[in-house]
């Protein structure tokens, strides 16, 4: 057996043949259509090559419940019949089988991947608009970059999600409501990365590693306050805020805290 479905075109109630049969049988054209779900299901379910041997078109009559329909088919191309071979549908691997099939699902999956493609660009190109902070020339820059520098860019969600990919996450979200806040707290690409990372190695989701960046930057604040930004740029508070928290973990452990 070729499958549990088959291919019907969308216009197919407007096609000329339908038309045509629909006048032969004297039916209307929707219960033409249900008859050919019906005779292309008894192909598709039976043969693997579009022929039907020993089916006679009153064989398929009985089949389908429906007097004279094989005949329509006939006269309008769609069926063919021949005594020592029985019935067979012309250009069956078009339409049914396993090949039609996989050429359908391969189409389906094509443009589902067009799709998200373009739904991607849209986000990126969203991110690329968000207002940025005031004094900032080059909005296509790179924040980690700047951060090295000692600038003051804010990473986008996209540039943001981008370097936690980098850092191993399989999965990301630059909608995600919490990295917009972490980002809007002055967080860093660096201070994300970590947090990644140490989500990564624990098998951790998304979420973990942005709980995870948020936690470390309350547990640095209520230690030791980050000195004031006129006097240290971003990385020289960030390596400040760790080595507090790193004293309070030797602390704990009764090690001596030596600098």
């Amino acid at each position: 057996m070729a499958g549990d479905w088959i291919k019907m075109r969308m216009d197919l109630r407007r096609h000329p043949k339908v038309v045509r049969m629909a006048s032969a049988c004297g039916a209307d054209r929707y219960r033409v259509i249900g008859g050919l779900l019906a005779v292309w299901a008894v192909f598709d379910e039976q043969t693997e090559d579009g022929l039907l041997e020993g089916y006679t078109p009153a064989a398929m009559d009985e089949e389908i419940g429906w007097a004279g329909f094989s005949a329509a088919m006939i006269s309008v191309g769609w069926m063919q019949f021949s005594p020592e071979s029985g019935l067979s549908m012309p250009e069956f691997s078009e339409h049914n089988g396993k090949s039609a099939k996989r050429r359908a699902s391969e189409t389906k999956r094509k443009r589902l991947e067009r799709e998200e493609d373009d739904r991607k660009l849209s986000a990126e190109d969203a991110d690329k608009k968000r207002p940025r902070e005031e004094g900032e020339k080059n909005p296509s820059s790179s924040s980690l970059r700047s951060e090295e520098e000692g600038g003051d860019a804010r990473p986008t969600p996209g540039e943001a999600c981008k370097a936690m990919k980098q850092a191993g996450m399989a999965s990301v979200s630059p909608s995600s409501p919490d990295l917009i806040a972490l980002l809007d707290a002055g967080i860093t690409l660096a201070e994300l990365v970590d947090a990644t990372k140490y989500a990564v190695d624990k098998q951790k989701p998304f979420s973990y590693a942005l709980k995870t960046a948020e936690g470390r930057r309350r547990d640095a604040a209520r230690i030791a306050p980050l000195p004031a930004a006129n006097t240290l740029n971003k990385q020289e508070a960030l390596e400040a805020a760790n080595r507090a928290v790193a004293d309070r973990f030797l602390e704990k452990e009764g090690l001596n805290v030596a600098h």
